[in-house]
């Protein structure tokens, strides 16, 4: 499972908050919460609208595993230009996520080609 869904569900199962009523808070799809899907990170969009409407999470707990999972009981708004700052990081590492998938994506095509061209087996095999 990713580790951002982990601590997710983590958070739902402490707070007694389902799966279901999670994703109709947050608009998260449903199917992106179990079975393979639990193994794909959310995207950053995903991620600001979790905590947009779960603001008690802490955020380093949440994204890196650090600290403690609810934010100190004293709750600092962030003013508007650290949230756009925020935001703009999240959507940056999710696009890059997206080219890293589909060099991955890519890259996965283009073994399974090498994989079925006689020509690489054969020097293959005599090497």
């Amino acid at each position: 499972m990713a580790e951002i869904k982990d601590r997710v569900i983590e958070y739902l199962k402490t707070n007694g908050i389902t799966k279901q009523d999670f994703c109709k808070e947050t608009g998260i799809s449903y199917a992106n919460m179990v079975g393979n899907s639990l193994k794909s990170e959310l995207g950053g969009e995903q991620i600001a609208l979790i905590f947009m409407k779960y603001p008690n999470i802490n955020p380093d707990w949440l994204m890196l595993g650090k600290g403690e999972m609810l934010r100190d009981s004293v709750h600092v708004e962030p003013d508007s230009a650290t949230l756009d700052r925020l935001l703009n990081k999240i959507s940056d590492l999710a696009q890059e996520l997206g080219r890293v998938q589909a060099e991955n994506a890519e890259l996965k095509k283009e073994l399974a080609q090498l994989g079925s061209d006689p020509n690489v087996s054969a020097v293959a095999a005599a090497g």
